[in-house]
């Protein structure tokens, strides 16, 4: 991929990992519960080749392989550490949820609290 998900490699992986491995050991003294959420993103606004304001170095196309590939580093770190986390379904999202190309609209934020009520139940005991 041309600057894209390809470039997404160990150095921000481990980074990420670290980050959020320094965040889960401050919360334990906080007395904080940590729940590790990937982002989901309106796929249907990340089709073009073209490079937009936002991410200026990573066309549209590759955003979303990007964010996927730090979903899936999240999901990982928050497993190897005992963490509670939760991936969103992307495929479960469509155009409509969201205003624009990462912020829900009123029915995407409905459906995304309905989602993750049950692990925010159960971590929270």
């Amino acid at each position: 991929m041309e600057g894209g998900a390809g470039h997404f490699g160990a150095p921000v992986g481990k980074f990420v990992r670290i980050a959020l491995t320094t965040a889960q050991v401050r919360d334990p003294d906080l007395d904080i519960i940590s729940i590790f959420v990937g982002q989901v993103l309106n796929r249907a606004k990340l089709q073009s080749k073209e490079r937009n304001g936002f991410n200026p170095l990573t066309r549209d196309v590759d955003v979303w392989p990007l964010q996927d590939r730090f979903n899936s580093i999240v999901k990982a770190t928050a497993d190897s550490i005992e963490v509670s986390n939760f991936i969103p379904a992307i495929d479960e999202f469509q155009d409509d949820d969201f205003v624009d190309t990462n912020h829900f609209s009123a029915k995407g934020s409905a459906k995304f609290a309905l989602m993750i009520t049950p692990i925010v139940k159960s971590s929270c005991k």
